[in-house]
């Protein structure tokens, strides 16, 4: 397996990425616009101007950039699966989480109209929220000065509902090769299902409710800043 380091916010890089996959393998089949930065926990006035604009620029460019360069590439050969990355906040707003969630409602539309204006063409193009996902994104988590105690829940929420990464791919498979738009793992029968399983493990494997997290404290935006 190949891997190369990639700044999703830069195109050229992105671009880069695409070209040593194709002369790697051949061919594209197939790319996931995956990366994503949580952003500091707090109110958008307080959040530091620089954490917000890196969040919505990793979600919202590397989304942006990484379906430009696998579409100029699956397009003209008439087949590939194109699937963009949800997450929580891209069916409404998220307090505190502005940057993230505002920017995932904007890769959920986003997506709908790739796929609306690609039908026909052979390549299909997906959204995937694969629901609570275990990674060292939520393992570590910035937040505004004074506003981290709005977290304390958030470790036995990911002990209850939270998947371990092979397992929430797992529907993804699903969506390659097919014409389904959109697959949602927030959904309720889905949230149930994760919860029942996680349940079953701790009773089986004696694993602790709650998952640790490492919390770091951000100096909030003074409010005359330029």
């Amino acid at each position: 397996m190949d891997a190369l380091r990639c700044d999703v916010t830069r195109r050229e890089e992105v671009f880069a990425l695409r070209d040593a996959a194709i002369e790697s393998t051949g061919r594209l089949d197939l790319w996931v616009n995956n990366a994503g930065r949580a952003g500091a926990f707090g109110p958008v006035r307080l959040t530091p101007e620089s954490d917000f604009l890196a969040t919505t620029d990793t979600v919202i460019r590397g989304t942006y950039f990484g379906s430009l360069a696998a579409l100029d590439a699956m397009v003209p050969k008439g087949a590939g699966d194109l699937i963009n990355l949800l997450g929580r906040g891209d069916d409404g707003p998220v307090t505190n989480q502005a940057a993230y969630g505002s920017a995932k409602t904007w890769v959920r539309a986003f997506t709908r109209a790739l796929a609306s204006e690609q039908k026909g063409s052979g390549v299909r193009v997906h959204a995937f929220n694969p629901g609570l996902v275990r990674t060292d994104m939520l393992g570590r988590i910035d937040a505004v000065r004074g506003f981290g105690q709005g977290l304390e829940r958030f470790p036995s929420v990911v002990a209850a509902l939270g998947l371990d990464p092979d397992e929430a791919a797992e529907p993804l498979l699903g969506l390659i090769g097919s014409d389904r738009v959109e697959y949602r793992g927030t959904e309720p029968a889905r949230l149930l299902s994760a919860a029942l399983g996680n349940l079953r493990h701790r009773l089986k494997h004696g694993r602790s409710a709650r998952q640790p997290i490492e919390l770091t404290e951000v100096q909030p935006r003074s409010g005359d800043s330029p």
